[in-house]
């Protein structure tokens, strides 16, 4: 229950600090939020679970010298909603209202509110950011009406403050009257790490009814932070290549009290999530670092985190786009300001890594000297299960024709043997359906392009086996819509000179592979390696090792 007016008028000024934290990701994921949320000078973590109360989600809060801290999981962490809550985003909009009652709960004139986030607990936080400074926070009468119109309340305050923005009429904010008898500028920082999404969500169900639908319910995410936020403090990925992930900075401050730095690794390498956290352990203690050079700051301690934080600049970074979830979705490198900064740590990657080179820093003034050639394969940890087969074990798989590169997840060794079966089953090219063996074209502009061939001696959509020492070759696979933009994308994604550093052979419906080299099992249908986009079905294949 909220507390009433008279509990709370005599309460001392205090911090509010609000996690809000990414999808799918709740504390035993242990990111950054949450162990920003550990890390704080304050009593044990209690799980608060008001069930007749306005808040409709159970929260943790820790509590310390006039400080509230209280942590939110990220929306599709639970079993019921992961699906709809993780790839559809339901249940941002539930999370932001919960935040916003639990800092109506709490607020009394003077205190200063953090709001941190991660993905898209990250918009969540920018989100909440706005809607406070328009709207302002509930009154302790509003709150004391119970929590049935409490909630009410907060949703109608919601949508008239939306509709506000979205008209532009001039009408002044409720919030500008509730600061002004408030505190002008409440909210002390708004700390995140990589908020993605074109409006700060990231849509990535492919159907755009059902994104716009999304759009026009959670669309609160300023690209301007509101001047009634002291401090903004932005940790963005540099190697995120997932068009769905795409980042959203806010525009920049002309006194600086704005912070947007770009580290190495994907996304999670910089929210954290994973459990290798050398890079995500940079950008925890730049959050750190920023929160204890303001005044005021939060009391935090890194030091009794477990385990300790151990920042790595040189650690392999993840890369989630080689999931079978993301394989189908579009890739393309960030885009990265000329003028970005860069935290040292990239640097220093740069000098002690020569296999990392990404591509969104290849212009950059501060690291384009390091691009000469050749460019080596980056190693990264897999997210692809690799496995090694012993001697007589068989493997099952999927072969999908759309694809340059089909990870089969099995790790091998020069010397080693195998064979692959797929005698049965179609896949198509365009129009043409064939079996593993492929087909020769009486055609005379097919017979012309033979020698485009990835393969040029196998037959067109021949099985064909490829070895490469790049885990991630996945990854690269183009997202061609299209021949025109089918040959564009091979040729910046390398498919060329991928194959040119790779054992190819032909499999057909079944056949035999001395392996000549270390590295990964990949198979493909054969083809030109910009014609793809008009690809269409899969085979199952059997893959056993020999000796």
């Amino acid at each position: 229950m909220a507390a009433t007016f008279s509990q709370r008028r005599d309460e001392m000024a205090k911090d509010i600090a609000v996690f809000m934290d990414g999808t799918w990701n709740d504390p035993d994921a242990h990111t950054n939020v949450y162990r920003l949320f550990s890390a704080l000078r304050a009593g044990p973590e209690e799980t608060v679970d008001e069930k007749e109360g306005p808040v409709k989600c159970a929260y943790r809060q820790r509590k310390g010298d006039s400080l509230m801290a209280l942590y939110l999981d990220g929306v599709g962490s639970s079993g019921e909603d992961r699906f709809t809550g993780g790839v559809l985003g339901a249940g941002l909009h539930r999370r932001v209202m919960d935040a916003f009652l639990l800092v109506s709960s709490h607020y009394v004139k003077g205190d200063r509110i953090w709001l941190f986030g991660f993905s898209r607990g990250a918009w969540s936080a920018r989100s909440l950011a706005s809607f406070i400074a328009r709207a302002g926070l509930l009154t302790a009468e509003e709150l004391d009406d119970g929590a049935v119109l409490a909630r009410l309340e907060a949703r109608s305050l919601w949508l008239q403050t939306k509709a506000e923005a979205i008209r532009n009429e001039g009408k002044r904010p409720r919030g500008e009257d509730f600061w002004a008898a408030n505190g002008e500028k409440p909210i002390q920082l708004v700390g995140v790490w990589d908020t993605v999404g074109a409006l700060g969500v990231p849509f990535f169900n492919g159907m755009r009814l059902i994104d716009l639908a999304e759009e026009l319910r959670l669309d609160f995410a300023d690209l301007s932070l509101s001047e009634r936020v002291r401090y903004g403090r932005h940790a963005m990925a540099i190697d995120e290549q997932r068009e769905d992930f795409l980042p959203t900075p806010w525009a920049p401050r002309a006194d600086g009290s704005i912070k947007q730095v770009w580290f190495a690794g994907v996304h999670a390498d910089v929210g954290g999530g994973y459990p290798e956290k050398g890079l995500s352990d940079i950008t925890l203690s730049w959050m750190a670092a920023e929160i204890a050079s303001l005044e005021n700051p939060l009391p935090i301690d890194l030091n009794q985190l477990l385990p300790t934080p151990a920042p790595l600049a040189v650690q392999d970074r993840h890369d989630e786009a080689q999931n079978r979830m993301w394989k189908r979705r579009p890739l393309s490198p960030r885009h990265i300001p000329d003028d970005a900064e860069l935290a040292p740590e990239v640097k220093e990657r740069f000098d002690k890594r020569d296999d990392y080179r990404p591509p969104s820093l290849e212009h950059h003034p501060q690291t384009q000297a390091y691009y000469k050639p050749p460019i080596k394969p980056e190693k990264i940890f897999s997210s692809q299960p690799t496995v090694r087969l012993a001697p007589g074990e068989a493997l099952r798989d999927y072969v999908f024709a759309n694809c340059c590169w089909n990870a089969t997840g099995i790790a091998v060794s020069a010397g080693e043997r195998y064979r692959i079966d797929a005698p049965d089953g179609t896949w198509k090219d365009k129009d043409h359906t064939v079996s593993a063996s492929g087909y020769d074209s009486p055609n005379p502009i097919m017979k012309a392009a033979e020698g485009m061939r990835r393969l040029e001696d196998a037959p067109w959509f021949c099985l064909v086996a490829c070895v490469n020492a790049d885990a991630t070759l996945e990854s690269h696979n183009p997202d061609a819509g299209n021949a025109v933009t089918g040959m564009i994308q091979s040729l910046t994604h390398s498919v060329d000179r991928f194959d040119e550093n790779s054992q190819l052979q032909a499999v057909g419906k079944s056949a035999e592979l001395q392996i000549d080299r270390d590295g990964y099992l990949y198979l493909f249908a054969n083809d030109a390696s910009w014609a793809y986009s008009n690809n269409s079905g899969s085979l199952i294949v059997t893959i056993t090792r020999l000796s």
